[in-house]
């Protein structure tokens, strides 16, 4: 019997998420190391999203999924646009971030989404 994890991972990919390929592609690409990338996480966030090394490791390695708002704050960390952590680009390195997505960071640190739970 399947367990939980695996009957909700993406078929395609066998992973919770699409991104994490992308994330470790740029972080080696730009030198960027785990401590680094958190760093950037909390900043970018104001503080709203201090990621753990776990965390970081799960979402490279495809066992997380992450929010919307991880998923711009990720963009915003690595300098890439939000459509490029998703879908890539195999014919090209990734584009810089757009002031539309640094806009959608700045709105989510101003107005930080509810907690819901």
């Amino acid at each position: 019997m399947r367990t939980r994890d695996q009957r909700i991972r993406a078929p395609l990919t066998n992973a919770l998420n699409l991104v994490g390929e992308r994330i470790k592609a740029r972080c080696k690409a730009e030198k960027i190391r785990q401590n680094d990338l958190i760093a950037r996480l909390a900043i970018v966030t104001g503080g709203r999203w201090i990621a753990t090394r776990l965390d970081v490791t799960r979402l490279t390695g495809g066992m997380r999924s992450c929010t919307d708002g991880e998923l711009v704050a990720l963009a915003v960390a690595l300098d890439v646009d939000v459509s490029w952590l998703l879908a890539g680009d195999v014919a090209s390195s990734p584009p810089k971030t757009s002031t539309e997505i640094r806009d959608l960071a700045r709105s989510w640190e101003e107005n930080p989404p509810t907690n819901n739970k």
